[in-house]
């Protein structure tokens, strides 16, 4: 049984915007500006026993007259509400869970597929009576009561407060029978299935709200077919879209080709919300032109039934990482995929919050090196191998850099979704600069400062150094032909912002004062050694014995375009690493490592598996993934 929630133009919580000012709310003469609102929380959907059990019955939690069978609210972190009730027989308040909240979003359509009054199988039964009782429900925290500190017994003892009427009338039950449906469609077959979502192209702009995006095969081959490396048009997996569309409604699916646009859009461009939109509304047509306006705007994450279509679409707008209000600091998901899972080729130093140089990701902490990321989701990303370039540590060895990262809280670039891929394909490689990661530039070749360029010829894709007087091989790529003698080398793979639908260069390092880590030869080659001492605080590079495979630190760039070329924080997308270069080669500029460095999204510690080195500590095949 589908079943589809919304609220009349007549209801008081129309667009789901409900809003009731509570009079008995007294507001603590320290908190005088208190919420004395309560407003719409979620919905509750109840399966009753029989027609004559009562609203009452459900809210009151009788589990033998009513059972709850779907339950939604707000994303918002508001999840379990507990209202205290006085109790005459103990004379005291007793505490009352009236909801477990999902904390997922407010959904719109469901399905039910179970009796749950029934005994043993509980599989619904065709033509057979079930009723339910849909109730909305609002809440209200002005200050959190605790029955066991005095100091808050003004507090709210009632946060949850049910609905206490539909529109027009009293709350109402419904009787509904599942049936066979064939027959009313004159056998007509039915066009999709509950749930089902379209293909989804983006034809223009950006952004992803709270949905987890995946581009197709045939975006990611044209991304990477060359020049310029990156689509106009992004094509997403199904189901894997920057906006949500599903079938609701299987009867009235349409197949057809469905255009969605915004209008009525409040954007900013500061450079630090990187053009984010902040508010809008949007349309959707199909072919003939038939056109449907949003209800509501999208930073109300609203689900919109367009239930002639059989459709339901949500576009939702959040606040985007290390901004007040970000959920989950705006972080989704990561996930690592080996393409021989018996052959875990590589791996990441973990972070670990103990001393010493493998506590390498900051964060948790409201002040100092911690800031930005109070609830250290950061530091968990794959079991905290990979971090954002802003959190990680910028000491002795450090994978961040101080002015960087300091300039980040101005100049902040856009955390991107992006998808990091190694392969023994040599033409799809990465063209990347190579900077030094020794800290004592005493002990560096040539004596160079950590994060600049290494001293050292460039290579080929094979590890053949540079001629001097010569030219490099690059391809000869058009938008990355930048050809140099030094500083230049390849790493055995690509990145893609699959948010924007373009390539994007890559930064590594090598520590050149660790040569038994292949450190020296230009090569994004890590070795297995990482280290036999990393709890001892503080000492110099190597007299505690950090090896970190080298420190071939992986830096993932994003694409900084929020300005004009002429701002000295613009980054372009891949390019061969010729911008890089060209800033980094411009010793006039103090400021270049800063500059650059603050474009750098994600960071890693990566490290060969040791047993896929031979006995001698030298690898089989330095590229043998």
């Amino acid at each position: 049984m589908i079943f589809h929630i919304w609220n009349k133009p007549n209801s008081n919580n129309y667009l789901e915007q409900y809003v009731e000012r509570d009079p008995f709310i007294v507001c603590p003469t320290n908190k005088a500006d208190c919420d004395v609102n309560y407003i719409f929380q979620g919905y509750q959907i109840w399966q009753l026993k029989t027609a004559s059990v009562s609203v009452t019955d459900a809210t009151e939690h009788d589990t033998n007259l009513a059972r709850l069978v779907f339950q939604c609210d707000k994303r918002d972190n508001v999840g379990r509400i507990v209202n205290f009730n006085w109790d005459t027989e103990i004379e005291a308040n007793r505490p009352v869970i009236e909801v477990v909240g999902a904390d997922e979003g407010i959904e719109h359509t469901f399905v039910l597929e179970e009796d749950l009054f029934a005994s043993g199988i509980r599989t619904l039964v065709n033509n057979q009576k079930y009723y339910y009782v849909a109730i909305a429900y609002a809440y209200n925290n002005f200050l959190q009561y605790d029955q066991n500190d005095p100091n808050t017994f003004e507090g709210q003892r009632a946060p949850y407060k049910a609905g206490r009427k539909g529109a027009g009338g009293p709350i109402k039950s419904y009787e509904v029978i599942p049936h066979k449906i064939e027959p009313e469609q004159g056998g007509t077959m039915i066009q999709g299935t509950f749930g089902d979502a379209p293909k989804v192209t983006r034809i223009e702009g950006h952004g992803t709200g709270l949905n987890i995006v995946d581009i197709d095969e045939e975006t990611h081959d044209a991304i990477m077919s060359g020049p310029p490396w990156k689509v106009e048009r992004i094509g997403y997996e199904v189901g894997k879209a920057p906006i949500q569309v599903k079938v609701v409604d299987p009867l009235n699916v349409v197949g057809d080709t469905y255009t969605l646009k915004f209008d009525s859009v409040n954007y900013f461009t500061g450079s630090t919300m990187n053009g984010k939109v902040l508010d809008g509304k949007y349309f959707v047509h199909n072919t003939k032109h038939d056109t449907i306006f949003s209800e509501s705007w999208i930073e109300n994450n609203y689900e919109q039934l367009i239930l002639e279509w059989g459709l339901a679409v949500n576009i939702t707008q959040e606040e985007i990482p290390y901004r007040p209000g970000a959920i989950n600091n705006g972080f989704l998901e990561a996930s690592i995929e080996f393409g021989d899972p018996s052959k875990p080729w590589v791996w990441f130093v973990p972070d670990d919050d103990r001393s010493g140089p493998r506590n390498w990701i900051r964060a948790g902490y409201s002040g100092g090196d911690y800031s930005g990321d109070r609830d250290a989701i950061y530091e968990k990303v794959l079991g905290g191998t990979w971090a954002p370039f802003q959190q990680a540590y910028i000491g002795t060895n450090g994978v961040s850099n101080s002015d960087a990262r300091a300039a980040v809280d101005t100049k902040r670039q856009r955390l991107g979704n992006v998808d990091l891929y190694f392969t023994t394909d040599r033409t799809k490689w990465t063209r990347s600069p190579v900077v030094e990661t020794t800290d004592d530039e005493a002990l560096s070749i040539g004596q160079v400062e950590k994060f600049q360029l290494r001293d050292a010829q460039s290579i080929d894709q094979w590890g053949v150094p540079a001629e001097l007087g010569s030219e490099v091989d690059s391809f000869n790529m058009e938008a990355a032909n930048y050809l140099s003698e030094t500083g230049l080398g390849w790493f055995p793979g690509y990145a893609i912002d699959v948010e924007t639908g373009e390539r994007l260069n890559i930064v590594y390092g090598e520590s050149s004062w660790l040569t038994g880590d292949n450190g020296a030869d230009m090569m994004w080659n890590p070795s297995p050694r990482e280290g036999s001492k990393l709890y001892n605080a503080g000492g110099r590079l190597g007299s505690e014995g950090v090896y970190f495979g080298g420190m071939h630190f992986i830096y993932i760039m994003g694409h900084n375009a929020t300005k004009e070329k002429r701002d000295t924080y613009y980054f372009p997308a891949y390019d061969g690493g010729q911008f890089f270069l060209e800033k980094m080669n411009d010793t006039k500029n103090r400021y270049r490592v800063r500059e650059l460095f603050v474009n750098a999204m994600w960071c890693s510690i990566p490290i060969l598996t040791p047993r896929y080195y031979n006995e001698n500590d030298v690898a089989e095949d330095p590229y043998g993934f």
